[in-house]
């Protein structure tokens, strides 16, 4: 179990690196629920923190079963084609079903 969490949070720091503040502000708006906003030193969000307690919170309840699967639905929030489908690849995640969904 602390194997996983601790794989799926490295996961979910990754993807956040590719974040920037604006597309951020974009899925606080159309996908996270109730983010949780804290500010780092410099003034940018962390968006590092936002995605982890959004993503535990909700795999908790059962909303999701992996990480794979959150970001998943995360990128079908991302309109940036170029952005989405180079964290598709990264992330081997599930292209059809994004695309699908689009």
């Amino acid at each position: 179990m602390c194997d996983n969490y601790i794989e799926e949070e490295q996961i979910l720091k990754d993807f956040a690196k590719k974040i920037d503040d604006s597309l951020f502000e974009e899925l606080a708006e159309s996908f996270l629920e109730e983010p949780v906003i804290l500010y780092k030193d410099n003034g940018s969000v962390d968006v590092v923190t936002a995605l982890s307690s959004d993503y535990f919170q909700r795999s908790a309840c059962g909303e999701f079963d992996d990480a794979q699967h959150y970001l998943t639905e995360l990128c079908i929030h991302i309109e940036d084609q170029e952005l989405r489908d180079s964290l598709i690849d990264e992330f081997e995640l599930d292209r059809d079903y994004i695309e699908s969904e689009l």
